[in-house]
C-alpha cells in the first residue's frame, strides 16, 4: 500500500483522539487485505481490546464500510459462542480520477479498494485553459456519481492528472503550448472553479507521477513485495514518476524524474524551445518524423522502420535509465506511453542486457498494466487524501 511522506517526529506525545485515529486506520487497513473478518479475529491480529475492536467495527458499520455477512464461525477450537462475520463493503466509497493527457480527457470510478468500477467515455480536443474545461469535466464527473450512487456508495473526491510540470510551491503547471514550446499556467483558480463546481475537493497531480502510483498499487496488490519503482512515460515528452519506501517522491519543487532535461551532449547550447535536450532526441514528434511512423493507437507501421527506431531510441533510453538507477538505487522499471508497446518482443531484454554494461545489477524492465493508469493513479491518491475525513 502506497503511503504519503511523514514529518519526522522525534518525541511526539500522543493525545487520545491520536491513538483513535490510528487505531482505526490500522483496522482499516485489515478490514481492506481481508475482506471478511470477525471482532475476534481482529482482537487476535491486534494488541487492541476487545471493547476497542468493538467500537471501531461499530463505527465503521455505521460509515457503511463493513456490513454484516450474515455468516457465523465458531469460536476458538469450535467452542464457545458464534462470531458474526462482517464483510469490507468496498462499494461505500468512490473517488473520480481523470487524466488530461495531450489534450485527451479519461475518467475513471474507483472504489476503496483500488478498482476501477467504471470508466467514461473519451473526450478528445479538451483544453485546460479554455472556458468550457470545467463544464466538460464536470459532466464526466456526474456521470461517475450517478454510477456510484447507484451502487449505494458516495463519492468523496476527485483526482485530476495533467501532463504538466508542477510547480506546487508557486501553483503553476508548466504545459506545453505547441511542438517547441510550453507555457507556465497558474492552476489555482482552476482548481477552485472544479471545487465550487462539483462541491468536492479536488487534487491535481502530474500525470506520470499518479500513473507510478497505479502501478505500484497494482504490483502491492498482487503481492510483488515491493517498496520502490521508477515509471518511465514516453510519448510526447518524457519523463519519469519515482516512488521510494512506498512513498511517492515529488521533489522540493514537485518536479522530480523530469528526464526531458537530460544532456548527454557536453557542447549542447540550449535554444529558444523549452523542451529539453532528451525529449528533444527520442520525443514522439522527433521518432514519428525521423523514422515516418505513427505512433498513435491502431496505426500501421513499416516493421524495418519500427526496428531502426528501435535501435535508435535504445542508445538514449540506456542512459536515462542508468542515470536514474545509479541516482535512486531503483531496480524496478515500469515503461509506459503509447511508443514501447509497437516494439519487439526482446526490447526490454535488450535494455536490461545494455544496462548491465554500465551497471553490474540486476534490473527488472516490465511495460505498464494499468490502462489510463494516470486517471486511476489520481482516483488513489485523492481516496488517500480524503479517507481520513471519513476514518476520523
Amino acid at each position: 500500500m502506497l503511503v504519503e511522506p511523514q514529518k519526522e517526529e522525534h518525541l511526539k506525545t500522543y493525545i487520545p483522539n491520536d491513538i483513535k485515529d490510528q487505531n482505526r486506520q490500522a483496522i482499516l487497513n485489515l478490514i481492506i487485505q481481508k475482506e471478511r473478518v470477525s471482532k475476534a479475529e481482529l482482537n487476535e491480529l491486534t494488541n487492541l481490546s476487545f471493547v476497542t475492536i468493538s467500537k471501531i467495527v461499530n463505527f465503521f458499520q455505521e460509515k457503511g464500510i463493513l456490513i454484516e455477512s450474515g455468516d457465523l464461525e465458531d469460536g476458538q477450537s469450535g467452542l464457545g459462542r458464534k462470531r458474526i462475520v462482517y464483510a469490507f463493503n468496498a462499494n461505500s466509497y468512490f473517488t473520480v480520477g481523470a487524466e488530461l493527457i495531450a489534450n485527451r480527457l479519461t475518467a475513471v470510478l474507483v472504489n476503496l479498494k483500488g478498482e476501477v468500477v467504471e470508466t467514461s467515455n473519451q473526450l478528445n480536443s479538451v483544453d485546460f485553459q479554455s472556458h468550457d474545461f470545467s463544464e466538460k469535466f464536470c459532466s464526466l464527473v456526474e456521470s461517475l456519481a450517478k454510477k456510484a450512487e447507484k451502487l449505494g456508495g458516495q463519492l468523496i473526491g476527485i483526482g485530476l492528472a495533467v501532463d504538466g510540470a508542477f510547480n506546487q510551491q508557486k501553483k503553476l503547471i508548466r504545459m506545453r503550448a505547441d511542438d517547441v514550446q510550453e507555457r507556465e499556467i497558474n492552476y489555482e483558480a482552476i482548481q477552485e472553479k472544479l471545487k465550487e463546481a462539483t462541491h468536492l475537493p479536488v487534487f491535481f497531480e502530474n500525470d506520470v507521477n499518479a500513473a507510478a502510483v497505479a502501478e505500484f498499487d497494482f504490483l502491492d496488490g498482487e503481492n510483488e513485495s515491493i517498496s520502490d519503482l521508477i515509471n518511465v512515460y514516453l510519448g510526447t515528452g518524457i519523463g519519469s514518476g519515482i516512488i521510494i519506501n512506498k512513498t511517492l517522491y515529488r521533489g522540493s519543487r514537485s518536479n522530480a524524474g523530469e528526464l526531458e532535461y537530460l544532456c548527454f551532449d557536453p557542447t549542447y547550447q540550449p535554444g529558444p524551445s523549452s523542451i529539453g535536450w532528451l525529449e528533444a532526441k527520442i520525443g514522439k514528434k522527433t521518432l514519428e518524423k525521423k523514422f515516418e511512423l505513427n505512433f498513435e493507437v491502431g496505426a500501421e507501421n513499416n516493421l524495418l522502420d519500427l526496428a531502426d527506431c528501435e535501435q535508435y531510441l535504445k542508445q538514449y533510453l540506456v542512459l536515462a535509465l542508468v542515470s536514474s538507477i545509479s541516482l535512486y538505487d531503483i531496480h524496478r522499471i515500469i515503461l509506459s506511453g503509447e511508443i514501447f508497446p509497437k516494439f519487439s518482443a526482446h526490447f526490454r531484454q535488450d535494455l536490461i542486457d545494455r544496462i548491465k554494461l554500465f551497471l553490474d545489477e540486476n534490473v527488472q524492465i516490465m511495460l505498464a498494466n494499468i490502462q489510463h493508469a494516470a486517471a486511476v493513479g489520481a482516483a488513489i491518491l485523492s481516496l488517500k487524501n480524503e479517507l481520513g475525513n471519513i476514518v476520523i
